[in-house]
């Protein structure tokens, strides 16, 4: 057995610690607290050795062990004053220790990093799902609950570890523990809700893989982001967001040598990564967590149903325009209508304004397919896509490379389109 795959697993053991709290609540926390306390004055000797990754042994410190066991040591902290529930404490600490493992084995058998990530979620999902059974009250079992915080944990998890914290599974076990006693609040899903999320998430991801969509993290947040709008969303929520991703990803392939040799192309083969998929989609998730948690038959409902759909216009309208815009010649700077060189930042040209409308086009045609909107509905979504696409070729020319990254200007242009779809139900025209 190699260094790596038993370090996993006795991060594995110790993140078991937490089954104690069945016989009784604080025996974790003092359990964790001494484990934290002896790592961080451990500094040589076969344990140390063992323990440690090669940067800690560079620097002589257990960091990350100290890291995991003090926050488990805060957490566990929490639930016995009742700011977390034992569920969510167990299943979290369970979580990543178990998923770490699982990581690992993948890794062993087969070093990828996409096999990696499997084998993380897959062992994360059982670990949670086994760890809020035991710290659950019996009488107060939900498995749809369950599954449905395991999968978004594990997901989560896997995201945060591959493109976040890479080597701080402390800080995702803190940021999970947040994430998941949020999703715990809002109404329960149902069974057959989630087992729809899990099967067309996994879908989409092989399908993705097949084109090359999108790298490895940027698969796990798309995989995320349609896992909880169908749980959260519906029917009409998730195909505004598989239409993003599918023909943006498609739009993206198009003509890609050309693109390349143009110097416009998209890196890694047009894979998207993390932060242009949460660029064009952060906006999108608030507004359908916002509907989770206020939906009343309210005209809130619809505020976030159309601010959903403007923010998912101006991404794909903004995604074709930049690339069937980038395979002409001429372009003008929105600002000055100066000739500029292809790709520049604020460029815009007319075949791409046209592709444009026809992104924020086809989102609308869905929306009013979909949902119970009319005309009027659908050219609300319309004229948010594009004015929100146009809102970021402005902040593209103005901000963009002096002040601010791409994936900032990604997510202004969504909220702006969110916010002019949203105004409209929001002052009673709908």
């Amino acid at each position: 057995m190699n260094r790596k795959l038993s370090r996993a697993l006795i991060y594995a053991g110790i993140s078991l610690l937490v089954v104690t709290v069945s016989i009784l609540e604080v025996i974790p926390l003092v359990a964790f607290a001494m484990i934290a306390i002896l790592s961080s004055v451990l500094r040589e000797g076969r344990l140390f050795r063992l323990l440690a990754d090669p940067a800690e042994r560079r620097s002589g410190k257990l960091v990350g062990l100290t890291e995991f066991s003090a926050i488990a040591t805060v957490l566990a902290a929490a639930m016995v004053l009742d700011l977390l529930s034992t569920s969510v404490f167990v299943g979290v600490v369970m979580l990543m220790g178990i998923g770490a493992l699982g990581a690992e084995l993948a890794r062993s058998a087969r070093s990828d990093r996409l096999s990696e990530t499997i084998g993380f979620i897959t062992l994360g999902f059982v670990a949670y799902a086994a760890g809020h059974t035991i710290g659950a009250d019996p009488e107060m079992l939900d498995f749809a609950v369950i599954g449905f915080l395991a999968m978004a944990g594990a997901l989560g998890g896997a995201l945060a570890r591959s493109a976040i914290w890479a080597r701080h599974d402390g800080i995702v076990m803190l940021t999970l523990s947040v994430l998941i006693a949020g999703l715990a609040m809002l109404p329960a899903p149902s069974m057959q809700t989630v087992v729809i999320a899990i099967f067309v998430s996994v879908l989409l991801a092989y399908l993705a893989l097949l084109i090359g969509a999108a790298s490895v993290p940027g698969l796990v947040t798309g995989v995320l982001l349609v896992f909880l709008t169908i749980v959260l969303g519906g029917t009409v929520w998730v195909a505004l967001l598989v239409a993003f991703f599918m023909i943006g990803g498609l739009t993206t392939k198009y003509r890609y040598e050309e693109k390349q040799h143009r110097g416009v192309a998209e890196p890694n083969r047009g894979a998207r990564g993390t932060g242009n998929v949460l660029g064009n989609t952060a906006v999108a998730l608030i507004a359908v967590l916002g509907f989770a948690a206020f939906a009343d038959g309210s005209r809130w409902d619809l505020i976030f149903l159309y601010a959903f759909a403007g923010s998912m216009a101006t991404a794909l309208s903004d995604t074709m325009s930049s690339e069937i815009g980038g395979l002409y010649d001429e372009p003008l700077m929105i600002t000055s209508f100066d000739r500029v060189a292809p790709g520049t930042d604020g460029a815009i040209t007319v075949q791409g304004t046209f592709a444009g409308l026809v992104g924020a086009m086809i989102i609308a045609i869905l929306f009013v397919g979909l949902s119970p909107a009319n005309l009027l509905g659908g050219l609300i979504i319309v004229l948010a896509g594009f004015v929100g696409m146009i809102v970021d070729s402005l902040l593209g020319a103005i901000l963009e490379g002096r002040w601010v990254g791409n994936h900032l200007v990604n997510a202004s242009a969504t909220l702006a389109g969110a916010i002019i779809a949203g105004i409209f139900p929001a002052l009673g025209f709908i």
